[in-house]
């Protein structure tokens, strides 16, 4: 199975963001008609998604706004330029990668309703290799990721391809999800039950953070997951 996340950006200042009118039902349409598609997932900023901006890391210029994720079973490039092509009537910039997908944690479904989806693309510090890189993520900073917040659901997208040279500075997708509350609230996010716990939560990500990510590249962005039959 090939798993394929596009990441669809809008120009427009990150103050403007909300509302924002956004129509990512003909790119999902014609990516169902192109792949009879078993499986898909797509997500954006309406709504709710707002309470949480102050989550949102992202570099100047153009901003993330959706993302549609496809399952193949097998994979097309030219399908898939089409599926770009056609999202670029909507959007301002479209962003895909082919990633190996490892689920680390999924306690449980996802309630569209009561749950958000916070994506990180995350690239290595200059100064360490790629190897280094992985093995502190997978065998160190998982655990405290999980460990220090509310997330129920911890998705690995380690990139194998991306649309474009420009991108290759990335190396992997995070799909964090969470409860609501965690949108608002410190405490739901770091899981602290005292403001000491949330000082101790927060040091240590953020420590296990700066050992491996180049906070220059990192692009953030909670969404909320559409139900589009």
């Amino acid at each position: 199975m090939h798993k394929i996340i596009f990441i669809l950006f809008k120009n427009i200042t990150s103050g403007d963001l909300y509302p924002l009118d956004i129509n990512i039902k003909p790119t999902l349409d014609l990516a169902k008609t192109l792949f009879a598609l078993s499986a898909y997932r797509a997500n954006d900023i309406s709504d709710f998604i707002e309470q949480g901006r102050h989550h949102r890391q992202t570099r100047e210029g153009s901003q993330p706004v959706a993302a549609i994720t496809l399952w193949l079973t097998s994979m097309d490039e030219i399908k898939i330029e089409q599926i770009k092509s056609e999202a670029q009537y909507s959007f301002d910039d479209v962003w895909y990668f082919e990633v190996q997908e490892k689920i680390v944690l999924n306690k449980h479904e996802m309630d569209c309703s009561s749950s958000f989806t916070q994506y990180a693309l995350i690239s290595k510090r200059p100064d360490i290799s790629k190897d280094s890189f992985f093995e502190h993520w997978h065998d160190h900073h998982t655990e405290i990721a999980i460990k220090t917040q509310s997330t129920f659901s911890y998705i690995q997208n380690t990139i194998i391809k991306s649309s474009s040279k420009s991108l290759g500075t990335y190396l992997a997708v995070v799909e964090e999800s969470f409860p609501i509350q965690a949108l608002y609230d410190p405490m739901v996010f770091y899981a602290a039950s005292s403001k000491e716990t949330l000082k101790d939560n927060l040091d240590l990500m953020m420590h296990s953070c700066q050992k491996f990510l180049n906070f220059e590249e990192i692009i953030v962005f909670p969404t909320r997951q559409l139900n589009l039959l």
